[in-house]
């Protein structure tokens, strides 16, 4: 079995380092109001332009959304790297749920703003 080269492991840890960085953002952000993230965002009405905290919260969605895409890149290139190409052929499917994510919190941010 070949070793894996440097630079296919560098590929994956920046994805990784990307993910992990957006997570802390999220986390460590203040929250908009007294409920969760995704019910504040959930809440906001098309009637209501300029919802500002569910706005936030839409944002925080997308980001969140955005750092698992990372964090599934990072775990399929390291496969990748690994010699491991069907398994990560087959995750390649996991990409569909951050996307899912980033467009609910697109349409709640859009829904908040106008």
């Amino acid at each position: 079995m070949p070793q894996p080269q440097r630079t296919e492991y560098k590929y994956a840890l920046r994805f990784l380092a990307l993910g992990l960085s957006g997570l802390g953002l999220v986390l460590l952000t203040p929250p908009a109001g007294l409920k969760s993230v995704f019910a504040m965002a959930m809440a906001s009405v098309w009637e209501k332009a300029g919802d500002w905290p569910a706005a936030w919260c839409s944002f925080k969605i997308m980001l969140l959304s955005t750092s698992g895409l990372f964090l599934v890149i990072a775990i399929q290139e390291m496969l990748v790297a690994l010699n491991r190409s069907l398994l990560a052929k087959l995750f390649l499917g996991l990409f569909l749920f951050p996307l899912l994510g980033f467009l609910a919190g697109f349409y709640w941010l859009l829904k908040s703003v106008f």
